[in-house]
């Protein structure tokens, strides 16, 4: 049993001054809250997120394609144009040079070129799906 002392005092009250100045959040009833609430996600709907441009392959230059002969060694294409992107053990004289480029999540370039070899030695360029090289590169030899 508690002490005397503690059986007779009172808990304080807390009272609550009605003409005090409330601050602007709590002036806002629930109702102005979920409109505001709602406004403001209903804003964010209409952001984008970003997305980055992504290369993949390799990048076949103009110069790159000037460079490559017919009769260079698979060290010398290596040279040239760099690793393959890919080089199949089933077809060992077949390099594949593939190349695309997206930007905003939308394809914007795409190249393929494909090397065929024969004894070490290149024997056939097959470019079909490479941009056609323009007047002004031609030229500069």
């Amino acid at each position: 049993m508690p002490p005397r002392c503690w059986r007779n005092q009172q808990k304080p009250r807390i009272e609550y001054d009605a003409h005090r100045k409330k601050s602007p959040t709590e002036s806002l009833t629930m109702r102005n809250k979920i409109v505001l609430l709602t406004l403001l996600l209903a804003a964010c709907g209409h952001l984008t997120p970003y997305k980055m441009d992504i290369r993949q392959g390799n990048l076949i230059t103009a110069e790159m394609r000037e460079k490559l002969k017919l009769g260079m060694t698979k060290q010398q294409v290596r040279y040239v144009m760099g690793t393959p992107l890919l080089a199949d053990v089933f077809h060992e004289n077949r390099w594949d040079y593939a190349y695309s480029l997206a930007q905003g999540g939308k394809p914007v370039e795409k190249q393929s070129m494909i090397l065929y070899f024969e004894n070490d030695s290149l024997v056939k360029i097959d470019d079909a799906a490479m941009p056609a090289l323009t007047n002004s590169v031609k030229d500069d030899k």
